[in-house]
C-alpha cells in the first residue's frame, strides 16, 4: 500500500474506493444502474476484512465508502412517507453517477497510457531555444530585394549542351521501316 497524495489512498489493486466498489460490481457481472446494495455492502466490508492491515488514517475514504453503501441500503429498506414517495429518487443514483464518471476517467487513463506506451519510443530532434527576437527582423522591400539578387547571383548555373547528331534523314528512315518490319502486323478489323 502506498500514499500519492494528501487525500489518495493507492493500494496495490485498487486505487481508491470507487476503484474498489467497480471491481466488485463488474467481478459479480452486476448492471452499474442496479446495484444490489446490500449484497455489494458486505462484499465491500468482506473486501476491507480482507484488506485489515491497513492503516486507519489510510483508509478512511473506504470507510467513508462502507458508511455511504450502509446507508443508501438503509434508505432502500426503510419505508418513506407517503409524500416523499414522488419526489425522492432512487438513493443509488448519486452512487451510480460518481461510478459512471470514475469508470469514464479510468477508460480515458487507460487509452492515454496506451498512447503514451506506444510513443515512447518516438524522439524528435530538438531544436534552438528562440526568443521574441529571434522570429521577427526589421527589413524594407528594398533590403528582400537585394538578398534575393544575391541568392540568383550564387546560384550555378545549369547548362546543358545538346549534342548535334549529323545523321541524314534516309538513315532514320530505313531505321524507321525495319523497325515496323520486326513487329507483327495486328490483325485485321472491319467496321
Amino acid at each position: 500500500m502506498t500514499t500519492t497524495a494528501v487525500n489518495e489512498v493507492k493500494l496495490d489493486v485498487f486505487e481508491g474506493p470507487l476503484d474498489l466498489l467497480l471491481y466488485l460490481i463488474k467481478r459479480s457481472d452486476l448492471n452499474i444502474h442496479d446495484i444490489p446494495i446490500s449484497r455489494i455492502t458486505s462484499e465491500y466490508l468482506g473486501m476491507l476484512d480482507v484488506l485489515k492491515d491497513l492503516n486507519l488514517n489510510l483508509a478512511g475514504d473506504y470507510l467513508v465508502m462502507a458508511a455511504t453503501l450502509m446507508q443508501i441500503k438503509a434508505k432502500c429498506l426503510l419505508p418513506a412517507p407517503v409524500s416523499a414517495l414522488e419526489e425522492e429518487e432512487d438513493p443509488r443514483a448519486n452512487l451510480v453517477d460518481r461510478l459512471l464518471e470514475y469508470q469514464r476517467f479510468k477508460e480515458a487513463s487507460r487509452h492515454l497510457e496506451q498512447k503514451l506506451i506506444a510513443s515512447k519510443d518516438v524522439h524528435f530532434r530538438g531544436s534552438p531555444l528562440l526568443n521574441d527576437t529571434d522570429y521577427t527582423m526589421e527589413a524594407s522591400l528594398f533590403d528582400l530585394l537585394d538578398a534575393f539578387r544575391d541568392v540568383l547571383k550564387n546560384l550555378k548555373p545549369r547548362v546543358r549542351e545538346i549534342e548535334n547528331d549529323d545523321v541524314p534523314i534516309e538513315v532514320k528512315i530505313k531505321d524507321v521501316l525495319a523497325f515496323l518490319a520486326s513487329r507483327p502486323l495486328p490483325p485485321l478489323r472491319r467496321f
